[in-house]
């Protein structure tokens, strides 16, 4: 018996045989991985998994990764004890985990990438696509190009295109869509329909987001008997806690955690915090913003997984925060210092709110608190060799479909 048993819709329940598909027919809800948990359970009593992690994606328990190729050298990123800003921001037991060291592309989107990476041959797929504003870009080329795949990448209008170079130097073909980073998702999607593309975060997504499943297996591990008191993310569209408290409720199933489990906690740029703001409001509705922040790996205004990180955050008791740009900024200059160790604008919201955490509520302070540090942030050499001729190899295109098609059959087909 496979210990997948297909696709679920997280709102109504139907089931669905695995396919390049995210939304459910019957009610309009997001789809997602869907496992036989006695098969699991029987699986983990013949020890035929690892306790509650291991080193790597592929190694890792449950069964976020069990698809994934052998040979994709993924996850088991550095886990720091971080004694020195611990001890500067007043946390008793500071723990990182660094994301900035992910092979090959520096950020966790390795991870999220390599999992849907490994559905676009089996379900026929010779081109793949996304919206990014840097991070998703970089792993989706990298990865397609290890597979001779065609990659295109959809980005917004004012784009960092020095956040791009790895994507670029990867030969992916990038278009600068006249509109923000929502309107280059929106015409990424309506791609998806009309050429049949696989889109990462779109038709591939429940086979994306199970990627991040195993940074709590992981987390989980490294603490072994200790258990978190929170653990802290930075949110752009959700995605990345809601996916933390499902492995971790998993776990929680499985019989792998007993005692209390970590809260969760979100953290946004205030320029850009529409989950924030529903969670305080104690609101299901999330009211899409424009963003106003230069922290472009979380400045999304209409977060689609929202209301799941706001699920995440009310059912382990955790909370969220909105942070000023300038404070996140003065938090990544501050980690440097302290630790020595580099990440990006959303690491330094994530430390912030780890800070601020421990202010509200000095509870959180008697067990370890765990902060994401999503991806390296803008300092690779290589976007130092590339910088200025990124721009050029840009295409800019209107956010408007039928445009786009025929642009793209003319030129590129």
């Amino acid at each position: 018996m496979s210990i997948i048993s297909g696709l679920r819709c997280k709102v109504c329940g139907q089931l669905y045989e695995e396919s390049p598909q995210y939304i459910c027919e019957e009610c309009f809800g997001p789809l997602e991985m869907h496992y036989n948990y006695a098969e699991i359970s029987s699986s983990i009593q013949k020890g035929q998994f690892n306790e509650a992690g291991g080193k790597s994606q592929r190694g890792a328990f449950p069964p976020a990764s069990q698809w994934i190729n052998q040979d994709l050298r993924v996850g088991g990123t550095p886990f720091v004890r971080a004694h020195g800003l611990g001890k500067f921001l007043g946390i008793n037991k500071l723990y990182l985990k660094d994301e900035g060291a992910s092979y090959p592309t520096l950020s966790f989107k390795d991870r999220v990438v390599a999992s849907a990476m490994t559905k676009v041959t089996e379900f026929g797929f010779d081109t793949v696509a996304c919206a990014s504003t840097g991070n998703l870009a970089n792993a989706l080329a990298a990865r397609a190009a290890s597979r001779g795949i065609k990659c295109v990448i959809f980005v917004p209008q004012g784009s960092d295109y020095n956040k791009i170079s790895h994507a670029v130097s990867s030969g992916a073909i990038i278009f600068e869509v006249q509109s923000n980073y929502d309107g280059a998702n929106r015409l990424c999607s309506e791609v998806q329909d009309t050429l049949g593309w696989a889109v990462i975060n779109g038709n591939l997504k429940p086979y994306y987001l199970e990627g991040v499943k195993p940074l709590a297996y992981e987390i989980m591990n490294e603490l072994k008997d200790e258990r978190p008191a929170s653990i802290v993310a930075p949110m752009g569209g959700g995605g990345l806690l809601s996916m933390i408290w499902k492995g971790i409720c998993e776990m929680k199933e499985l019989n792998l955690l007993d005692g209390e489990l970590p809260a969760l906690i979100g953290a946004q740029a205030s320029g850009s915090a529409p989950i924030v703001h529903a969670w305080q409001n104690n609101s299901d509705d999330i009211i899409p913003v424009k963003p106003d922040t230069k922290i472009a790996s979380i400045a999304i205004g209409d977060p689609p997984d929202g209301i799941y990180a706001i699920e995440a955050m009310q059912q382990s008791g955790g909370k969220g925060f909105a942070i000023p740009d300038e404070e996140a900024n003065k938090m990544v200059k501050l980690l440097a210092k302290v630790e020595g160790i580099a990440t990006g604008g959303a690491g330094g919201v994530a430390l912030c709110a780890a800070s601020e955490l421990i202010k509200a509520d000095k509870a959180y302070n008697e067990g370890p608190v765990i902060v994401l540090l999503t991806d390296r942030g803008n300092s690779s050499d290589l976007s130092a060799n590339t910088a200025g001729k990124t721009e050029d190899k840009a295409i800019k295109v209107e956010a408007n479909i039928s445009t786009f098609v025929e642009m793209w059959k003319q030129n590129y087909a």
